[in-house]
């Protein structure tokens, strides 16, 4: 079964890029995250592929 929120390393991997990327990305607010918990974060799947849409 896939996933549908992914961690730092699993949203890095998806898109081919850093875990520093990706945080980048993050902070200048070109990628959303998903808060799971006071100290967790994730990535949906749906939210990376926009962003390889958009950014193609």
């Amino acid at each position: 079964m896939d996933k549908y929120v992914l961690n730092a390393k699993e949203a890095a991997s998806f898109l081919s890029i850093s875990v520093s990327t990706l945080y980048r990305l993050t902070g200048e607010k070109q990628l959303n995250k998903v808060i799971l918990s006071k100290n967790r974060v994730g990535w949906t799947k749906k939210e990376l592929i926009r962003f390889t849409t958009i950014a193609s």
